[in-house]
């Protein structure tokens, strides 16, 4: 009976839901090539404990207080500095844009649209979108945009003098001879680009609206609504209806998210760059009430090859708009949460909920039509990691060694403490196995799991 060692390494490619089961992981331990994962909630590959890139937890959020405003609109953190909005502007919208949570709690909503009045012409009505660029006050109704004359948000007047380049003027987004959708978002790029967005196409001004271009970037990928956008400063995400898209100012959106289907903008979708991690926070839907945790949010890890991690939140902390702030001198990313108050993610506090992930499906056998039975499993944690929980699921096939490890159903399992550990004799029999750790509560970082498989003979129906 041949016997071989596995290295069960971890999986730095985040989740994947449309990867070939069968190729998920290295067959041999001296294989080390990245690999994926069929699911996980709240990890990344970034531990908690001693910030190595070696897996854990992802960190707890920690309120901030003290956020004031100074009576001008510009919103203050304690210590005097501008909140910032994800493009690193200051946020200067009105203390009055609120909403209110479930529960009737007052929220701030950081992506309103602020009061616009006229000293000058007609200032338009029923805006829908707004933002600043090249001091000028844009905004939007239906597939038509406005802005404001150069230097003053009140100066409406698009009949002043055509050679004056700092006038006030207004365009669509439409294609010639056809009626334009209408505008879902504007995403400013420094003072070089202003991107707009329908739900299914992409325009970009470039330089200013009066003596700059207006260009069509894509009929086929718009942004599905006016905060589902960041600009990280060399690059600008954004969701749509198909998917996370990354562009390079002047040229054409990618699609990134092809291995999460479930990763869609819808209207209510926002994100944000945390440029202390260089990943982007990513907040998909509305979940139902109550105080449940969901996994419908993503952190994006980039990269050369991005990574993306499923995120879950109990519905009374969630965030519901994201801005930045300045912390001894390092820029993170901001949350306004669901109660109304404003947190930080920070290593030193414990993740909110459950985490886990899943190993594999790796071969426990020679190969497919072999039998192999799974002897033993060496698992090590972080030193100072909270205790975990091991399970592992084996099968016939990868497929359904997966989906049975997704259901959580059945299964061995063994409880596992901060460290190295006990040898763990599962003793079960199967081509193919899904390992989980889990953890309920607590921080925890992987260090080290090795696998002794046996190989046995052909596979029996």
């Amino acid at each position: 009976m041949r016997t071989t060692a596995k290295q069960i390494l971890w999986p730095v490619r985040g989740v994947e839901e449309i990867a070939a089961y069968h190729d998920a992981t290295p067959d041999t331990a001296s294989q080390t090539r990245a690999y994926a994962s069929p699911y996980a909630l709240n990890v990344r590959t970034r531990g908690p404990i001693e910030l190595r890139e070696r897996g854990g937890s992802r960190p707890g959020m920690k309120a901030v207080t003290g956020v004031t405003t100074d009576g001008g609109g510009r919103w203050l953190w304690p210590d005097g500095s501008a909140v910032l909005w994800p493009d690193g502007k200051e946020m200067t919208f009105s203390s009055d844009a609120v909403f209110y949570a479930p529960d009737g709690s007052r929220v701030i909503d950081l992506h309103a649209v602020p009061g616009i009045a006229a000293s000058k012409g007609d200032a338009p009505t029923g805006v829908t979108v707004a933002t600043i660029y090249r001091a000028r006050l844009f905004a939007a109704k239906g597939s038509d945009w406005f802005c404001s004359r150069l230097g003053d948000t009140a100066d409406w007047d698009y009949g002043a003098d055509i050679a004056d380049v700092a006038r006030a003027c207004a365009g669509n987004v439409a294609l010639a001879g056809r009626k334009g959708d209408a505008i879902t978002a504007f995403m400013p790029v420094n003072d070089s680009y202003l991107y707009i967005a329908t739900a299914r196409s992409l325009w970009c001004i470039s330089g200013d609206p009066c003596n700059g271009s207006l260009s069509c970037v894509s009929t086929e990928v718009g942004v599905s609504g006016a905060a589902a956008w960041c600009f990280t400063g060399s690059r600008l995400y954004f969701l749509s209806d198909k998917g996370l898209f990354g562009v390079v100012p002047g040229e054409h959106p990618v699609l990134l998210s092809s291995a999460i289907p479930r990763l869609r903008g819808y209207s209510g979708s926002f994100m944000c760059h945390d440029p202390e991690t260089d990943a982007l926070h990513v907040f998909t839907d509305v979940p139902a009430t109550g105080n449940t945790t969901v996994a419908s949010d993503w952190y994006v890890e980039l990269g050369e090859r991005p990574s993306f991690w499923p995120a879950g939140f109990a519905t009374a902390t969630r965030p519901v708009s994201a801005c930045r702030m300045t912390v001894g001198g390092v820029d993170k990313a901001a949350f306004v949460c669901a109660d109304g108050a404003w947190r930080v993610f920070d290593a030193s506090v414990a993740c909110e909920g459950a985490s886990r992930v899943a190993f594999g499906p790796f071969r426990v056998s020679a190969s497919d039509d072999m039998d192999g039975f799974l002897a033993e499993l060496h698992v090590t944690l972080a030193e100072q990691s909270a205790n975990m929980t091991a399970k592992i699921w084996t099968a016939h096939s990868a497929e359904r060694a997966a989906k049975l490890a997704i259901a959580g159903t059945g299964g061995a399992s063994f409880a596992f403490a901060p460290g190295w550990n006990a040898v763990w004799r599962p003793r079960v029999r199967g081509a193919w196995a899904v390992l989980v750790l889990e953890c309920e509560t607590g921080k925890w970082a992987f260090e080290a799991v090795r696998a002794i498989c046996k190989h046995l003979g052909r596979l029996r129906p």
